[in-house]
C-alpha cells in the first residue's frame, strides 16, 4: 500500500515521481473497464516510463489528475495528456502487487476494498 507500491516499483526497475498533486478522492480506471472511487494520501507515485511494458501489468490508473509530476531535481516530467498515473500494478517476475491508494482508510464493503481483495486473490 502506498510506499510499498513505490518500493515495489523501484525494486522492479521503475522510478518515482517525487512530487505530484492528487486530490484526496478521485476516480480510478481498471484494466477491465471499471471506474472506482479511490483515495490519495501521497505526493509520490510509481513511474513506469522506463520499465519494459512486458514486465508489469497496469491494473488500475488515474488519468491526468495531478497538476505536476516532479523528478528529484524539481523538473516536471511533462507527461503526455494520455498518461496513466499508476494506482495498481502487478509485477509477474516478483509475483507482487502494489496499491498506491489506502484501502484501509475506506469503508470495508466499498467497491475499492472489494476490488483490492479481488486483485490479491487473482494475482497472488
Amino acid at each position: 500500500v502506498c510506499r510499498g507500491n513505490q518500493f515495489l516499483c523501484v525494486m522492479n526497475g521503475g522510478k518515482l515521481v517525487q512530487d505530484s498533486t492528487h486530490p484526496y478522492m478521485h476516480k480510478m480506471i481498471t484494466s477491465d473497464g471499471r471506474e472506482i472511487i479511490t483515495n490519495s494520501m501521497h505526493h509520490q507515485q510509481a513511474l513506469l516510463t522506463n520499465v519494459d511494458p512486458n514486465n508489469y501489468i497496469l491494473l488500475g490508473w488515474a488519468e491526468r489528475i495531478s497538476r505536476h509530476h516532479l523528478n528529484g531535481d524539481n523538473v516536471d516530467y511533462r507527461f503526455p495528456t494520455d498518461y496513466k498515473e499508476p494506482e495498481v500494478i502487478f509485477w509477474p517476475k516478483t509475483k507482487s502487487i502494489g496499491f498506491q491508494m489506502h484501502p484501509e482508510a475506506m469503508n470495508p464493503v466499498c467497491d475499492l476494498v472489494k476490488y483490492c481483495q479481488e486483485m490479491v486473490s487473482k494475482y497472488i
